[in-house]
């Protein structure tokens, strides 16, 4: 059974930490990368009823687009959010990797998939990551580009609607 850090690994090769803003806090929220880890759930949020189904279905590893804890934790009151998020994965052994910013930014990422689901041909970042060594031309925050003929905003709404319910 795989490790905990050899799916980290895996998951940082194609969402590199570094293209992350530094605002974020994208990473292994809760866990220890030397779990063993065989099953693999995906979620946006974090969220309570998120974790009882993973742990419901033995998961032992979620991966979230926006972390469990985004400013620094005062207080974790496990009767609920944050406290009983992590009360839940610490007691069933569900480790919590977010891919945040670092997902959006990414080659191929979901800024990229976006893009691409609405039709937004030569697209490229709206806030490119210049200063980030190694980053390519795709890598940035937001996409920009054309679409193949002019589009009134409603329509544009209707299609986001469409491509994103």
């Amino acid at each position: 059974m795989p490790k905990l850090k050899e799916i980290i690994r895996d998951i940082e090769e194609v969402f590199d930490p570094a293209l992350a803003a530094p605002w974020d806090n994208t990473g292994l929220q809760l866990g220890d990368p030397d779990w063993e880890a065989d099953k693999v759930m995906v979620a946006l949020d974090p969220l309570p009823e998120i974790i009882r189904e993973a742990a419901k279905k033995k998961t032992n590893l979620l991966v979230t687009h926006h972390p469990l804890f985004f400013n620094p934790v005062k207080s974790l009151d496990i009767s609920r959010g944050e406290g009983l998020v992590a009360a839940v994965c610490i007691k069933n052994k569900i480790a919590l990797y977010a891919a945040h910013t670092s997902f959006d930014s990414a080659p191929g990422g979901l800024n990229d998939f976006l893009a691409e689901r609405l039709g937004i041909m030569n697209a490229g970042p709206l806030e490119p990551m210049d200063d980030n060594p190694g980053a390519g031309r795709s890598t940035g925050f937001g996409r920009i580009g054309n679409l193949k003929k002019p589009i009134t905003a409603p329509a544009l709404a209707d299609r986001v609607k469409r491509h994103c319910p």
